[in-house]
């Protein structure tokens, strides 16, 4: 298990973070991030294996980082751009995931709009209309007819961020936003940063 810990260690990019937990989820089991914890304690190499790349759930430095402890941890990530602001990382800007997630909005056969979010645009539009167990409720009852638009994002908080905000907006902003994507500055420029998504399928 400990040589798998530190060969994700070595994906990680430059100027990124990841947690504990996702340390876990990768290794199959997301209760193990206390043993994740461990392990990084006893790195064998800080040069090799950059453990200091790991933060928990909340973007929290370590107290007890093995390799000179949470000064020592913050000097290193800020050594690559990589804000600390009260021992804390923004997770929403530095955490890497392979995964790529999608934001989309969905336009059902009765001209009614759904939005939600997934790693699969090809995979998730199927099961919205095939109805079966992996159907959201709101597409159960109206029967989808095409995907209008997508963002791409880093994961899965930023691409929640945006689900919750679009669902905010009133139906003629959400056309709006279909027809002409540059208007997410406009609508939501004040609660996301709009700059992080990339549209990825437009209308």
């Amino acid at each position: 298990m400990k040589e798998e810990v530190y060969k994700y260690l070595l994906t990680i990019p430059k100027g990124k973070v990841v947690t504990y937990k996702q340390i876990a989820e990768y290794l199959g089991n997301p209760k193990l991030s206390r043993v994740v914890g461990n392990i990084l304690h006893k790195n064998p190499d800080e040069n090799k294996y950059p453990c200091y790349k790991v933060v928990n759930s909340k973007g929290r430095l370590s107290e007890n980082f093995a390799f000179g402890g949470i000064q020592a941890q913050k000097q290193k990530l800020e050594a690559e751009n990589v804000k600390v602001l009260n021992n804390s990382v923004d997770l929403e800007k530095y955490q890497y995931n392979s995964k790529i997630y999608y934001t989309y909005i969905l336009r059902c056969k009765d001209n009614s709009l759904y939005t939600g979010i997934t790693t699969n645009l090809e995979r998730r539009l199927k099961e919205h209309k095939e109805k079966g167990a992996k159907t959201a409720k709101y597409t159960l009852r109206h029967e989808v007819e095409k995907l209008e638009i997508a963002w791409e994002s880093a994961n899965r908080v930023l691409a929640s961020k945006l689900e919750f905000y679009i669902k905010k907006l009133v139906k003629k902003e959400k056309e709006e936003l279909i027809k002409n994507p540059q208007l997410l500055k406009k609508f939501l420029g004040e609660k996301i940063e709009t700059q992080l998504y990339k549209v990825i399928k437009e209308g």
